[in-house]
This record gives C-alpha cells, sequence and structure tokens, in this order.
C-alpha cells in the first residue's frame, strides 16, 4: 500500500548505497519511469512507454479513470471472461437458485443433507463498486465446520500475492488465517459448488488448478484487523483476482464489537460498513466491465472490540489464475 507523496529510491541491487533516481508518488499518476544514465532505454522500450502513455490519456479522456490493470504488448488486459451480477441500484435484488443444498452434520448426504433447492437474494449494498450481501448463504453447521477445519492450521496472516510467493508479515494485517482446499471433505466439496451456482459460474471452474484459489479462514480477535487494501494487483500478465466472496461464520458479540467490512470508498466517498451476521455473504467484484481494476474496492477489515471474529474468502481470478 503507498500513498500520495510516498517517496521511492531505485539502487543497484549489490550496492544499496548507489541511488539511480527516486519518484514521489502522486495522486493522479501511475506510469514512473527510471533511468539508469549507464543504460539508456533501447528504443522498443520507449516505443512501449509511449504506446502505453497514450492509451491512458485516450482511457482516461474518455471515462475520467486511470487505467490501473495490466497493459502488455498487445494493449490493456480484455474484459472479464466470467459472469457479472448487475448493480444499477441500491437495494435490487436479484435471485438464484442452487441444487447443493445444506449439510446439517457430518454424516452420509442421506442422513445429513437437506433434499430441499436453495433460494438466494443478491441485495446490492453498492453500485460504485459492485457489492451485494446474500443472506443464509451457509447453514450454522457448514459455518461451525469450516471454523472447525481452520482451528487446527492457524497461522499469522500475509499481505502481499501468496500465489506468486510473495507473502510477508506486517503490522497492517494482525489477523490469523488457514486455507482450506475443496476436497478437504463433502461439505468443502458443496460449498465450493454452491458459489460456482451463486456466481454463475461453471463449477469446474473454482479449483485451485483453475480459477479459483482454496478458501480462506481468517480470525480475528483483541483489536485484530486488516488496514484498508485492494484484493485486485498488477503483477505483469493480465490475469487478476476479479470476484471476492465474504462468507461471514459468526455473529458479532454485540453492535458495538466492530469487525465490519467497510468500503471507505463507496457511497461517493462517504464510505459503507456491512457485517450481515452468521451464514451470510458478501460479494463485489475487484475488476470493472471493461477489465480496470476499480480502486472503489478498497476494503478494510475494522478492528475488533469485543469477542472473536471468523471469516471465510473465496478468490475467483479471471480469465485465469
Amino acid at each position: 500500500m503507498t500513498y500520495e507523496g510516498h517517496k521511492f529510491f531505485f539502487t543497484k541491487k549489490e550496492k544499496k548505497d548507489v541511488i539511480l533516481g527516486s519518484h514521489v508518488m502522486k495522486k493522479d499518476q501511475y506510469i514512473y519511469e527510471i533511468e539508469d544514465p549507464n543504460f539508456p532505454p533501447l528504443v522498443p522500450h520507449l516505443e512501449f512507454m509511449y504506446k502505453q502513455k497514450k492509451f491512458n490519456e485516450i482511457y482516461r479522456n474518455k471515462t475520467g479513470l486511470l487505467w490501473r490493470s495490466f497493459y502488455g504488448d498487445k494493449g490493456p488486459r480484455p474484459p472479464p471472461s466470467l459472469y457479472m451480477w448487475p448493480a444499477e441500484q441500491v437495494g435490487q435484488v436479484h435471485r438464484v437458485n442452487s441444487s447443493e443444498s445444506f449439510w446439517t452434520c457430518d454424516g452420509p448426504a442421506s442422513e445429513c443433507q437437506s433434499k430441499d433447492e436453495l433460494h438466494f437474494e443478491l441485495e446490492v449494498i453498492s453500485t460504485h463498486p459492485k457489492a451485494f450481501v446474500i443472506p443464509n448463504f451457509l447453514s450454522e453447521f457448514e459455518a461451525e465446520m469450516i471454523i472447525q477445519l481452520a482451528q487446527p492450521k492457524l497461522d499469522g496472516s500475509l499481505v502481499g500475492d501468496r500465489e506468486a510467493g510473495g507473502g510477508r508479515s506486517s503490522d497492517t494485517r494482525t489477523s490469523r488465517n488457514a486455507w482450506v482446499p475443496r476436497n478437504t471433505n463433502k461439505q468443502t466439496e458443496t460449498l465450493f459448488k454452491r458459489a460456482a451456482h451463486l456466481l454463475q459460474i461453471d463449477e469446474k471452474l473454482l479449483t485451485s488448478l483453475a480459477n479459483a484459489e482454496d478458501m480462506q479462514v481468517v480470525s480475528y480477535r483483541d483489536k485484530q484487523k486488516y488496514d484498508a487494501h485492494h484484493d485486485w494487483g498488477v503483477r505483469g500478465k493480465p490475469e487478476s483476482r476479479y470476484i471476492t466472496l465474504l462468507l461471514y461464520l459468526n455473529d458479532k458479540a454485540s453492535p458495538k464489537a466492530g469487525g465490519e467490512t467497510s468500503f471507505p470508498l463507496a457511497a461517493d466517498g462517504r464510505g459503507i460498513k456491512v457485517h450481515p451476521g452468521k451464514g451470510s455473504a458478501v460479494l463485489f467484484y475487484n475488476l470493472l466491465e471493461d477489465g480496470n481494476a476499480d480502486e472503489l474496492t478498497l476494503h478494510s477489515a475494522t478492528p475488533v472490540h469485543e469477542g472473536i471474529k471468523w471469516l471465510a474468502n473465496f478468490w475467483v481470478w479471471d480469465p485465469k489464475k
């Protein structure tokens, strides 16, 4: 995470005291050029930089936005290939069914899984960014089972790109977390398939070998939090986290317990906070319809002041992981 006025220095890898250049972060600038006087840029690089700057200028004039997603030799990353629910106004409701019904105990499906089809409502809570609340996505047993699966594996949470091996500790994120694969048991298989129905995505894509990460389970207590951050990132290729689906595994200890999910840039900068309660979910899209990263998805986990907060994350990538 950076900020306006943040200063960066570039040095030789083997000689940190030799400064090759520096720049100060500006609010409306996303491309910075640092030149090594001993190695001037080659013509193809200069041509690429001109092309990228020109695209950014045209895109900003057209949309009023800066292009924040990947831009490569073939131009900007394409629009998302996976489905996106519309969010035309706050309070708008979409309905979707799932045959992956609730589990009520740990035993044979004939005894422990309901035969009733599930009916979900996705209510728009923000249009910019696109965010929805889904009540009753999990049964009480399923929420508690996820916690039980994660507890023995909890470790300090990291920030950065886990998929690229760049995770690191930071005081901006003080929770503990664990990863639960889809194939852990028959109940987790059900949850991934149910998520696919909710998201209108082929369930075969929701595996760690395709578009999805393992389910991340996070525990917060004693003022633990995760400061404002984006789930998307630019790492030199067009693939990006596209969907974030948050599953709330327990209720708040009290109305003043904290632990809400905050979107500070939503509602025209007034911000919104949400904690829909045990078993419910929040969905938001990290990319815009044209493939640009959505700056307005900046979000945080507010500090927990009372009790414990348990949350699970589904992340889905586009066009692949």
